[in-house]
This record gives C-alpha cells, sequence and structure tokens, in this order.
C-alpha cells in the first residue's frame, strides 16, 4: 500500500506500521494490495471546518474519510487505485491515547484501519456496521 502523508502538526508517523496493516486489511478484503491513500495529520480545527463543510456537523472529530469509490464499486483491474483521502486530527488523537491508556501511534494506526474501512465501502452508522468495523480492524491488529 502507497501512502502519501501531509502533516500540519507534528508527529512520527508509524508509515511502516500502517502499510503492513494496511496491506493486511486490503488482501484480507479483496481489495488490491498496491492502491494508494492519502493521510493528512492535522488540527482540530482543521478537522473541525472539514467535518462542518463535507457532513454538516459543527465540531472537530478524530478521523474523517472521503472515499473514492461508491459503496460496491471497485477499482478497475489493472489500473493504479487511489482509495481516496484521511484527515486525521493530532490533538484528538493525542486525547483519546490517553484517555484509553494506548501510545499516539497505537490511536493513529486505530484511526487509520478505521477509516480504511470506510475508504473501501464499510459504514458504522449503524450498531452493527460500527461492531463489524470495530472487528475487522481487532482482527487485522491481531494477525
Amino acid at each position: 500500500m502507497e501512502i502519501s502523508v501531509v502533516k500540519t502538526r507534528a508527529l512520527r508517523v508509524p508509515r511502516k506500521r500502517l502499510g503492513l496493516l494496511g496491506d493486511a486489511l486490503l488482501s484480507t478484503e479483496g481489495w488490491p494490495t498496491d492502491a494508494e491513500v492519502d493521510v493528512w495529520f492535522c488540527s482540530d480545527d482543521e478537522i473541525h471546518t472539514l467535518n462542518r463543510n463535507y457532513r454538516d456537523k459543527d465540531r472537530p472529530t478524530d478521523v474523517l474519510s472521503f472515499p473514492q469509490y461508491e459503496p460496491g464499486e471497485r477499482p478497475a483491474p489493472g489500473l493504479p487505485a487511489h482509495l481516496g483521502d484521511v484527515a486525521i486530527s493530532v490533538e484528538t488523537a493525542t486525547r483519546q491515547a490517553e484517555e484509553r491508556g494506548v501510545s499516539l501511534a497505537d490511536e493513529v494506526v486505530w484511526l487509520f484501519l478505521h477509516s480504511l474501512l470506510h475508504l473501501i465501502g464499510y459504514d458504522d452508522s449503524t450498531t452493527e456496521g460500527y461492531h463489524e468495523m470495530v472487528e475487522k480492524a481487532q482482527a487485522i491488529l491481531k494477525s
């Protein structure tokens, strides 16, 4: 998996780990592992603006996903696949890591896997969808 990183906040990105886990997730789900994802590590203010503009939610959030493909749609075989864009708030991720008692790197990995599931068509707007996404992310982390 090719991960392009843009940072407007200081953060040591566990890029190799993100790539390995992303490859495992994509492979498990039958997606090409040579796919590309752009990840932006931003501030609460920056993600707040995105959340307001794209989701009509006037507050910061931890992660946003902007999929390239519609649910059920797949990239054409043999062509490069850009799965979409991800924005992760470093400030929110830091708070959540402290609350959960995990490292910031582990929280970033969790948020990345969650967002990658969104990019390939999963939806957590229902309790069942949320639990399915959690189970899939946990299974990849255990593998």
